[in-house]
């Protein structure tokens, strides 16, 4: 499994998107700058280092429970984003979409 794209939306309306293989290396629209956007697929995690060198690891897990998310950054906080999106696919299926949104 692999992950096909991601995208950021941050509650002040910044968009970050991103699509590549299991390395996300090459931002295809943003208006927020990175230095380094990886993602995970066996965590199901997508690790984000801002270019002002705040870095976020925004990361969802599957459980019974629903799907759970969260940002780890010292000065970002989930209430800094509206939505996070991950595409997933395997052997050229596609498993579908990982998604949050603020309600």
């Amino acid at each position: 499994m692999f992950c096909v794209g991601s995208k950021i939306i941050f509650a002040d309306g910044r968009i970050a998107i991103a699509r590549n293989g299991a390395e996300i290396t090459k931002i295809l629209a943003m208006d927020v700058k990175f230095t380094e956007i990886e993602c995970k697929a066996d965590s199901l995690a997508l690790s984000v280092k801002f270019a002002d060198g705040a870095p976020a690891a925004i990361e969802w897990r599957n459980s019974d429970k629903g799907e759970k998310f969260a940002v780890k950054s010292d000065e970002i906080t989930l209430d800094d984003v509206k939505k996070i999106a991950a595409h997933f696919m395997d052997t050229g299926e596609m498993l579908g979409e990982y998604a949050w949104e603020k309600a």
